[in-house]
């Protein structure tokens, strides 16, 4: 049976909530660990495909198409012929440069597609937003009650709130935070990794995980430097 709370006043204090909607995650997929979209912010993303397309640079510059080298290796002749057989093979001992190039530019193309995710992601949650207002915290107000729910919080609001528009800041604001991988943002209990803002029934607001520690941190933060009075 949820919990409930209700708040004296009605307003919502900035530590209310934290949030992190899901999303995209098939742009993980088959990707090398360190290139997902959330390994890192989407700036240091293209800092590192810029690095790994100048060691691709550098292998390829070592790599001769032309280059030609021998080997032999030596067996055992058949019991009729004693004895050993010789056998050269010829083959680029500068292949290995152009595998290595290959594989570093895989791994540039893969950050550049996470860095492209993230920023393409936070322009989608953010379209109602202009950049100057992504950052700040949203102020959440006309609050009703506070339940437990199943892996996190059941925010209520009043009948005069557009839940809509409070939940597309909150996602904005998560975008916000999730593109530059939370980097310095520690002031905002909103950035906490692990938790999907969702609309819930009956004009409210759903922040859920499914990491047990996310969850407690929720249920805590949505009661934090609030006046609350438990129900009767």
């Amino acid at each position: 049976m949820a919990k409930n709370t209700t708040l004296r006043n009605i307003g919502l204090s900035r530590s209310l909530l934290a949030l992190a909607p899901a999303f995209l995650a098939a742009s993980c997929a088959g990707a090398a660990p360190g290139t997902r979209p959330d390994d890192m912010s989407a700036a240091a993303h293209t800092r590192a495909a810029h690095a790994q397309e100048a060691q691709a640079r550098q292998h390829e510059a070592r790599y001769d198409p032309n280059a030609t080298a021998t080997r032999e290796s030596h067996t055992a002749a058949a019991s009729r012929a004693p004895g050993e057989v010789t056998t050269t093979h010829t083959f680029n001992p500068t292949s290995g440069e152009h595998s290595a190039a290959a594989d570093h530019r895989d791994q540039a193309q893969d950050h550049a597609a996470a860095a492209q995710t993230l920023r393409e992601f936070e322009a989608v949650e953010c379209r109602a937003f202009p950049p100057e207002t992504r950052e700040a915290c949203p102020f959440i107000s006309g609050v009703t009650r506070i339940d437990d729910i199943a892996g996190g919080v059941r925010i209520s609001f009043a009948a005069s709130v557009h839940v809509a528009s409070v939940l597309a800041h909150i996602q904005c604001h998560f975008a916000y935070a999730r593109a530059r991988a939370y980097e310095g943002m520690t002031s905002c209990p909103l950035y906490i990794r692990g938790a999907v803002a969702r609309a819930g029934p009956d004009a409210s607001i759903e922040l859920v995980a499914t990491d047990a520690a996310v969850v407690r941190a929720l249920r805590e933060q949505a009661r934090a430097d609030t006046m609350i009075v438990a129900s009767r």
